[in-house]
């Protein structure tokens, strides 16, 4: 019936009206506005905050502004005689503009509301809280902290013209930005280099040298550089401190195949975040065989106390593993095996079915219990654990050409505690003379050769 009414009788229909509140009709020719998004709302909330201000009512005014920079969306200043102009970016410079005592009332207001919201932002890992912190609450304390730490994301993932708008706004603009100083500005001579604008590094450098007390730059990890001399080109002293990235090539680097991602080590890749949130995670410790044992080592506890134990008492502790990506997914090795995970999702693709037998045999090793265990490795696992995890570069570095995925097993590791006859050297925690070179297929991970292996079991000597 309602299909039939449809057909028979007719009627006109509006499509859908523009994001306006102004009338939809007449629209007088010439007007720069007409087909762009106006608010009488937040237009009038914006003159009202002007005339209150000028009579220093800021409890009064400054929730008007603060209701523009609240709203979902922008919208242009209908008053506007220069042309466009955002209706928040207008607010926003009338906070700024505030002075002491409005200020003050400004940070009392909603200074909880922001340091609250940066707390959740840390605690969650969330930049697009503090894009929200940034938007809303700029002139709070938080919002200085929020700036700071929104422009070192974008700065580490190379999105240096991103930085210098939040560092500058945040230099220009808050109260709190000195004590961000000297490392903000000279942040943005960093990213202002990179961008290739000289002249903006130069004025840059040129303030951070004004704003040092001493001849020495600290950073904030402790190192300390000389500074230029007034007769030194402040840009080619910056050079020589970060090099010149070559972004063009870090973009083209498409697949990494091996260890710092090309035979010259020195491949390039897009900035990440480290300290984003990840968009999945997959385990290289936690294996379902493990379940299978009767009394399984807790594995994943002993090498959180292991590398614990080692950043303490070594300086610079870096895995000794190193995925590959090729294509669509990231390849790596575990205490057990290879694997091979999706580049988007995390799912497992593939696991190779050689599992290392040393590892399995050292699981059911009665020498394991360690009940004072402190980090320092003491059992035969916590020893195989320590090597695999931070020091045998042989055995977590692979290798791919696109086609075949390279590893290097049987390299066993270096107890010192066990004692065995000349009829035990085939047992599998006996140390190796040799290795094996294998090679998986990269997109099905099942075995395609392998080179080495016991010299009398090999004819390939040394390989």
């Amino acid at each position: 019936m309602v299909l039939l009414q449809c057909l028979v009788f007719q009627a006109n229909c509006l499509a859908q009206p523009m994001r306006n509140d102004g009338p939809a009709y007449g629209i007088m020719e010439g007007d720069p506005h007409a087909l762009f998004p106006t608010s009488r709302e937040y237009s009038k909330s914006f003159q009202d905050a002007k005339q209150l201000l000028s009579e220093q009512k800021y409890p009064v005014a400054v929730p008007e502004l603060q209701s523009i920079l609240d709203a979902p969306e922008d919208y242009l200043k209908s008053d506007s005689t220069t042309g466009f102009e955002s209706l928040k970016e207008a607010a926003h410079q009338l906070i700024a503009t505030l002075p002491d005592a409005g200020r003050r009332y400004y940070s009392l207001q909603y200074g909880p509301t922001a340091e609250q919201m940066l707390q959740q932002a840390e605690a969650l890992d969330d930049n697009s809280l503090l894009r929200e912190i940034v938007r809303r609450y700029f002139f709070t304390k938080a919002g200085a902290e929020a700036a700071y730490a929104l422009g070192g994301y974008y700065f580490e993932r190379g999105d240096f013209l991103a930085a210098t708008e939040i560092w500058e706004m945040l230099s220009t603009q808050h109260e709190l930005a000195l004590s961000k100083e000297p490392h903000l500005t000279f942040k943005l001579a960093v990213a202002w280099y990179h961008l290739g604008n000289m002249g903006k590094c130069r004025q840059a450098l040129m303030q951070f040298s004004r704003l040092m007390d001493k001849p020495v730059y600290e950073f904030p990890n402790g190192t300390r550089v000389p500074l230029f001399t007034a007769d030194e080109n402040p840009v080619e002293w910056l050079s020589r401190l970060t090099g010149r990235l070559d972004l063009q090539v870090a973009r083209e680097q498409d697949n990494w195949t091996m260890y710092r991602g090309s035979p010259a080590r020195t491949a390039s890749a897009e900035f990440v975040v480290p300290s984003a949130k990840p968009l999945w995670e997959f385990s290289t410790i936690q294996e379902p065989f493990l379940q299978l044992l009767k009394d399984p080592p807790p594995v994943e506890d002993m090498l959180q106390k292991l590398g614990e134990h080692r950043r303490k008492n070594q300086a610079g502790v870096l895995p000794a593993a190193s995925p590959v990506v090729i294509r669509d997914q990231v390849i790596f090795r575990t205490h057990r095996n290879l694997k091979s995970v999706s580049l988007k999702t995390g799912q497992l693709n593939w696991e190779t079915t050689v599992s290392d037998a040393l590892y399995q045999e050292l699981l059911k090793d009665p020498q394991n219990e360690d009940e004072e265990f402190l980090g320092t490795p003491q059992t035969p696992l916590e020893k195989y654990l320590t090597q695999r995890a931070w020091q045998d570069y042989t055995a977590g570095h692979l290798s791919t050409d696109g086609k075949l995925v390279y590893c290097v097993e049987n390299v066993g590791f270096i107890a010192g505690f066990y004692h065995f006859s000349r009829l035990d050297r085939e047992h599998v925690l006996v140390p190796n003379s040799f290795n094996r070179l294998m090679a998986f297929e990269a997109d099905t991970g099942k075995f395609v050769w392998e080179l080495g292996g016991p010299r009398l079991q090999n004819p390939i000597n040394f390989s």
